[in-house]
């Protein structure tokens, strides 16, 4: 098994780099947008990745 040191985007809240290990919900709202939410490792919260 490999890493995947793929980065999602940052935490809107620390700023801190987010990498695809640590994301939780994928998806795509009524008008197209993507969501990401994943967990801050530095926050310890899950965030809305931007």
């Amino acid at each position: 098994m490999t890493a995947d040191n793929t980065i999602l985007g940052r935490c809107p809240d620390c700023n801190e780099p987010i990498s695809e290990t640590e994301m939780v919900i994928d998806y795509y709202s009524e008008r197209g947008n993507r969501i990401t939410t994943a967990t801050c490792p530095s926050c310890v919260a899950v965030v809305t990745v931007v």
